[in-house]
């Protein structure tokens, strides 16, 4: 059984209005920080605020009403969206740095590509500080205040919980179906299966999310299943992380070795070779719930 909203609309706007300002300042306290890069926490703190008030929109967007004119809400969805992928590109490079020596293990002199690699990711931090501001400024803010005190009330007012719940879990269903039949046809490690597993990857990260921050406007009866369902969520998706960061490592090695020849030699093509078979291995190993178990999650 899906969770529904609450029965007073009243109560339920006050929540989703106090919610969304709790986040809005969360993410305006680490947003001050992030162009100092003293911290890589700042940006991981102020993508997961941003990443909140995306799946708010996003949940909000599921239930369009004929009398609502969604200009406002897809706008601060939109940019919010574009703020997230900058600070994603910084947040991917401080990820890759740190799997290159784990990764590596003292197995090749890579002092040349790692500090090519730290060098892209200070060219990356200085074209945040550039073009961030074009998305993230005062006009931002106000955006989202105009949002919450004018149109926030008529979203709130015809949401449909239930129905946007069913429509991921069976969006979930059908791309997980889809990673099981091309895994059985082409193998683990095929291309084919690899984009649908990432298909899986992304929507699990939907659900998690979803019912991580809207518990708030589900019943409270519902608590312990929700508790079980982001557990659930949470495995499958840190089942799948680690092929997500050593896909990214792999593309950024084989595009670094493109841009600068010079860092072709032994050791760098001997550490591509490694990342390759980092995740064919880790394709191997992943092992998802039982279709059985997934519709229990599903529910």
């Amino acid at each position: 059984m899906n969770p529904t909203p609450t029965n007073d609309t009243s109560n339920t706007l006050t929540l989703w209005h106090q919610h969304f300002k709790d986040i809005l300042t969360t993410f305006e306290r680490y947003a001050a920080k992030i162009y100092a890069f003293e911290d890589e926490e700042d940006v991981h703190q102020a993508r997961v605020a941003l990443r909140t008030i995306t799946t708010l929109t996003g949940f909000l967007k599921s239930s369009p009403h004929k009398d609502i004119d969604p200009k406002l809400l897809n706008q601060a969805h939109l940019q919010s969206r574009q703020i997230l992928k900058a600070l994603g590109k910084i947040r991917d490079f401080d990820v890759m740095v740190g799997h290159v020596d784990k990764i590596n293990a003292g197995s090749f002199q890579l002092h040349t590509l790692v500090q090519a690699l730290r060098l892209e990711r200070k060219i990356a931090r200085i074209e945040l500080v550039l073009h961030l501001p074009k998305h993230l400024n005062k006009s931002f803010f106000k955006l989202w205040q105009t949002f919450l005190e004018s149109y926030l009330p008529l979203h709130v007012q015809h949401l449909k919980t239930k129905r946007h719940f069913k429509k991921l879990h069976k969006k979930f269903d059908k791309r997980y179906l889809n990673y099981l039949t091309q895994r059985d046809i082409n193998g683990t490690t095929h291309p084919r299966t690899f984009e649908a597993l990432h298909e899986v990857r992304l929507v699990t990260k939907n659900l998690r999310y979803a019912y991580t921050y809207l518990d708030f406007a589900l019943h409270q009866a519902d608590a312990k299943t929700i508790k079980t369902k982001v557990k659930s969520y949470k495995l499958i998706q840190e089942e799948l992380g680690l092929m997500n960061d050593y896909t990214n490592l792999r593309a950024k090695v084989h595009q670094m070795l493109e841009d600068y020849p010079y860092l072709i030699n032994r050791d760098t093509l001997g550490f591509q070779d490694k990342v390759n078979k980092k995740l064919k291995k880790s394709l191997k190993k992943i092992k998802l719930p039982k279709l059985k178990s997934i519709n229990h999650i599903s529910g």
